[in-house]
């Protein structure tokens, strides 16, 4: 999906939100986050990768590829090609060339994956 994607294109399955009332006064990107932090969202074509440059962009910073594949220890023609696919998606946002940000959206993922990640290593013991 691109950033010129219709809103249409995400069906509600994709990030339902089940027994909330109100959500038809949401916008489209307060549905999308409301339903990451409810673990509704469909996001399971998230990459390692993506999952690592969510974990270093959640920082809040502005960064360039070659910073964010310095810290991840990934190669920076790898996490440019993840950056494009992020940015389709709206995890991120691109502040100027070469330079991005994580989106609403993708620090609403970022938080849902490191709580995950606690009651992974809380109750896998």
């Amino acid at each position: 999906m691109t950033e010129n994607s219709s809103e249409d294109e995400w069906s509600e399955a994709n990030f339902e939100i089940p027994d909330s009332e109100g959500n038809e006064e949401l916008s489209h990107e307060e549905k999308r986050i409301e339903a990451i932090r409810q673990g509704h969202a469909d996001y399971d074509w998230l990459t390692p990768v993506d999952k690592e440059i969510l974990g270093v962009m959640a920082t809040g910073l502005i960064l360039t590829p070659s910073v964010i594949s310095e810290n991840i220890g990934r190669a920076s023609g790898s996490v440019s090609r993840r950056l494009k696919t992020l940015l389709d998606e709206s995890l991120i946002k691109k502040e100027s060339r070469g330079k991005y940000h994580i989106s609403n959206i993708g620090m609403a993922y970022a938080d849902y994956l490191k709580k995950k990640e606690h009651y992974r290593r809380r109750y896998d013991r």
